[in-house]
């Protein structure tokens, strides 16, 4: 009698752990929001916020797939091999794909990095950045100011998961005016990394809402009950973190994390 009591019970404390709902999370390097060390493991503030916040709110565990490049990532994400996307930024063709829930899982300061011994202290105007050559994320998004004045601009683009390290070296060497990646965070720990954090500065963008709102996205097949354990989530997961902080901590040991 007591062995099958054993037996049931045990079987009570380990159904609910193989029955829990897996949700593909799809990833691409890009510290301090997200990185993968060389176990392949991914780690970083996203993940603690994924892993840490919402799944155990939500009520499922996270499969990491990837890392992958950005492009192919997002071509993944369209043929619906990913449930949701750590992070994404909503535009009009992003949202023919994915659906973007109304709260948010992060947010960060817009700004417009460049060298140290440039005059401007802000960004007020399209006008400020015409004709200069600012580097960017390949296929990155861009915000309204910028992508409404497309023509007019001259931007380079830069893939791979060096590409803010490569941006910053270029900057410094006067082959780029500006940088403007859609997680700024991602120049600065770029920066601190190579140790010159010094000889760059960010410029406040004031146009528009100078807090910009970080997404998941999820797939418009995922399944509904998918769906509404990510929803449930972020609703139960607001004022449990700051993003913002747990960039600034990454940062702050940059240098700990060469050769991870």
């Amino acid at each position: 009698m007591t062995k099958w009591l054993v037996l049931l019970l045990g079987l009570a404390f380990t159904a609910p752990a193989h029955s829990q709902t897996v949700v593909r999370v799809g990833y691409f390097d890009y510290p301090p929001t997200i990185a993968t060390d060389k176990a392949g493991k991914p780690y970083g503030p996203l993940v603690e916020i994924w892993e840490k916040h919402l799944a155990p709110r939500g009520g499922f565990t996270v499969q990491w797939v990837g890392p992958e490049p950005f492009a192919r990532l997002l071509d993944s994400a369209r043929k619906g091999d990913i449930d949701a996307w750590c992070q994404l930024f909503p535009n009009k063709e992003r949202r023919e794909w994915f659906d973007f829930p109304t709260i948010p899982i992060g947010s960060f300061n817009q700004v417009i990095w460049v060298r140290q011994d440039n005059p401007m202290t802000e960004i007020t105007s399209v006008d400020d950045i015409k004709g200069k050559p600012i580097g960017k994320l390949l296929a990155g998004f861009l915000p309204p100011f910028m992508e409404d004045n497309i023509g007019s601009l001259v931007l380079q683009e830069h893939g791979g998961s060096d590409a803010p390290v490569v941006a910053v070296r270029k900057l410094l060497l006067d082959r780029l005016w500006g940088l403007y990646f859609v997680y700024g965070d991602s120049i600065r720990y770029a920066a601190a990394k190579e140790g010159v954090l010094d000889r760059i500065k960010a410029l406040p963008i004031r146009i528009g809402d100078p807090d910009q709102p970080i997404y998941t996205a999820m797939h418009r097949g995922i399944a509904a009950d998918k769906k509404a354990m990510i929803l449930k989530a972020l609703e139960a997961s607001q004022g449990a973190y700051s993003y913002k902080a747990l960039a600034d901590d990454f940062i702050a040991h940059a240098k700990e994390h060469i050769g991870r």
